[in-house]
């Protein structure tokens, strides 16, 4: 003897036509979809179903949604924090960006420099620099004295434009090298956010299909219902246990929900 109605066999209560469809669209259903349901149900012979495991079937349908939800919402949470850290990578790539055009602007100048000057500079001879020496001797400034001031400017004029090219050479090396650094930054960054529009364009992708298997779970649960209802129609004590036993099984992910499956509609026509 039962100890409650829901160990009632549901092959008990198919009395009429309708019933027996019913009963037999439930068993067709626990067998087209054991990848959805707990494995258990596989050692189950037909006779044996009863209320109770089928509403354990509702429940197990009802916890997937729960979790796709949940899953659903933290996908989302990531999302959203992948999308604030590629707004703040795109800010720093503008910033190195401005940096490079202006060293680039800066750097103009030596280039004009080193293409004007570099063939005609030539590097100051030890005569050059003996008769511009600043803080001659005695003998020096006995020998300077012979030295007419107008080669001292000569050679004082010389020696400036080579040290102004080889400044100019020094400072377009330096360019050369922190253009590298700034470049290499860039790509770095670049390839970051690549990589998180990739892991986004994943999710998103993820998300479509977890709202396609929550359409067909709703399905499934919202058939089962339908074939239930009939199968109990007129069992009423059998009919609020049931109820009961299910406390509204699905029924919060069809009221709440509905947003969220519109959203991940439209996200698969994107995939299409």
């Amino acid at each position: 003897m039962s100890n409650t109605l829901l160990d009632y066999e549901l092959h008990f209560v198919a009395v009429t036509d309708r019933q027996k469809r019913a009963y037999q669209n439930i068993l067709d259903f626990i067998k087209n979809n054991l990848d959805l349901l707990p494995g258990s149900l596989e050692r189950i012979a037909e006779k044996e179903f009863t209320f109770l495991q089928l509403t354990g079937v509702l429940k197990h349908i009802n916890q997937e949604q729960q979790d796709l939800l949940t899953i659903k919402a933290d996908t989302k949470n990531s999302i959203e924090k992948s999308n604030k850290i590629i707004k703040n990578l795109d800010l720093e790539s503008k910033k190195i960006n401005l940096e490079l055009n202006n060293i680039k602007k800066e750097n103009e100048k030596n280039i004009n420099f080193i293409s004007s000057n570099q063939n005609n500079i030539s590097k100051p001879t030890t005569y050059d620099e003996f008769i511009t020496d600043k803080n001659p001797g005695l003998l020096k400034s006995l020998f300077l004295l012979f030295v007419s001031s107008k080669s001292i400017e000569q050679a004082q004029q010389k020696i400036s434009d080579y040290e102004q090219l080889q400044t100019a050479l020094k400072n377009n090396d330096d360019f050369i090298k922190k253009k590298k650094e700034y470049t290499t930054r860039l790509n770095d960054l670049l390839e970051k956010v690549s990589a998180i529009k990739r892991d986004i364009t994943t999710a998103k992708s993820a998300i479509a299909e977890s709202d396609m298997l929550q359409i067909k779970l709703s399905g499934l649960s919202g058939h089962l219902m339908r074939n239930i209802n009939i199968l109990v129609m007129e069992e009423s004590d059998l009919k609020k246990e049931v109820y009961s036993s299910l406390n509204n099984t699905g029924k919060e992910i069809e009221e709440n929900h509905d947003e969220d499956l519109i959203f991940g509609m439209d996200l698969l026509n994107t995939f299409r």
